[in-house]
């Protein structure tokens, strides 16, 4: 009797390695929704956005910018937008409206940020659904990109996903009002930008210019930005930018430095309005090595 129920033991066991074998090799992993969009230009101040889709799953989402201008630098960032609002609406009331205050019907889920000519750059993302504006914000006043056709809308369907992004080397976190930064080191790497604050939160890297200290750089940005002349003491052409969070949104994303000084900033400012987050001290001083 003891032989026979060891060989059923056996058996048993048997019968539930090979269904445990049989359960994992039949799980799939899910894969994040591939959107594919191209940015150019048609001459004489005239851009666009190619290869967005009307509407596509949420989620994890891979988002890729495809820089096909020879010369201008171009970024697309996320608005999801709740109600029956327009991006004439949320231009009037954001874009156009220097320091003015930020509707709660605006919510803000990342995008991605600058890409030079010729370049790609692609932002790992988890998008809830909803109805999303998309534009370029590059460009000052009347030459503002999406003024000159680079804006538009898609529907993020599906559920709220809580599925974890892709790991990063470095990690950069935005709140009120400085950053966290940890394993920033040049060369090419994977960077995690989180906003872990209460007020909306963007991030940009820009070398210090040659010749000038971080302690220019804190002058020129202690005033609103229009208020200074000549120069700035940054290059602006040189730096890596990432696109407006929302609190609690993240994305993560491959970016490549040299070695140098750095500035990084936050020119937004608080839904409530007023000055740029830059004004009220969030300004570190990065090096590079």
């Amino acid at each position: 009797m003891a032989l026979k129920r060891l060989v059923r033991t056996v058996a048993l066991v048997g019968v539930a390695v090979l269904a445990a074998v049989v359960l994992v090799g039949c799980s799939t992993t899910t894969k994040p929704t591939a959107v594919d969009v191209s940015a150019g230009d048609a001459g004489s101040g005239n851009f666009s956005f190619t290869g967005a889709p009307a509407s596509f799953k949420g989620g994890l989402v891979d988002l890729t910018l495809r820089n096909a201008s020879k010369s201008e630098v171009h970024d697309m960032q996320l608005v999801r937008i709740t109600g029956n609002h327009t991006f004439g609406e949320f231009q009037k009331q954001v874009l156009d409206s220097l320091g003015g205050p930020i509707p709660n019907w605006i919510g803000v889920g990342g995008g991605v940020g600058l890409v030079t000519p010729g370049h790609t750059l692609t932002s790992h993302l988890n998008l809830p659904p909803g109805k999303y504006l998309y534009f370029c914000d590059e460009g000052l006043g009347a030459g503002a990109h999406y003024k000159h056709g680079m804006k538009g809308a898609f529907a993020v369907t599906g559920k709220q996903s809580t599925k974890a992004l892709p790991t990063a080397a470095a990690t950069v976190k935005a709140h009120e009002y400085t950053f966290d930064i940890q394993g920033l080191h040049t060369g090419r790497q994977t960077l995690r930008f989180e906003n872990t604050g209460a007020q909306l939160h963007h991030m940009l890297l820009a070398p210090i210019a040659a010749g000038k200290t971080f302690a220019d750089v804190q002058a020129a940005f202690s005033k609103p930005p229009l208020q200074n002349s000549g120069p700035p003491p940054i290059e602006f052409l040189k730096a890596t930018q990432e696109p407006v969070l929302d609190s609690g949104r993240a994305l993560v994303t491959t970016i490549d430095l040299k070695s140098g000084d750095y500035a990084m900033f936050c020119f937004i400012n608080d839904r409530a309005g007023g000055p740029p987050h830059v004004v009220k001290g969030m300004l570190k001083e990065v090096k590079i090595s």
